[in-house]
């Protein structure tokens, strides 16, 4: 039997206007892992809290987010500390403390994800979705 030649399917491709640019593989890459990252569970929660008070403590930032655990806490922290939205700072003294502030990339992305934060609050509350309940940290007992 003899094989019969099949049509190509796809759409030709429109040709590029003069000066245009292509996204390269490596840019693609770096916008996936940056996307992923700021909007990853929790990650603009922080970033945006931290925007608006400041440098914070552990501990504070662990009580003002309701419904994070210390562990992914740690984990976000560490993670948008090392893509450079976040600077850790310790403390000196007895015990040493550290504290996080946002950092001027950090500032780019709450200025850029700022409106869709707001725009998710406001789309909860007419739905009237209620923000979890308090966790005190200890195996799972919840407060208020």
């Amino acid at each position: 039997m003899r094989a019969e030649a099949r049509p190509d399917r796809r759409a030709p491709s429109a040709p590029r206007a003069a000066g245009a640019s292509s996204v390269t593989e490596p840019v693609a890459r770096r916008t996936a892992f940056l996307t992923r990252a700021v909007f990853g569970k929790w990650s603009t929660e922080i970033l945006d809290l931290l925007g608006r008070s400041g440098p914070l403590g552990f501990g504070a930032l662990n009580d003002r987010l309701i419904g994070i655990t210390p562990r992914v806490l740690s984990g976000k922290l560490r993670r948008l500390e090392g893509q450079r939205l976040v600077r850790r700072t310790v403390v000196a003294g007895r015990p040493p403390r550290v504290r996080y502030a946002i950092t001027d990339a950090g500032e780019v992305v709450v200025g850029l994800t700022g409106p869709l934060v707001v725009f998710l609050r406001g789309l909860d509350a007419r739905r009237g979705v209620a923000p979890p309940a308090r966790r005190n940290g200890r195996r799972g007992q919840r407060t208020g």
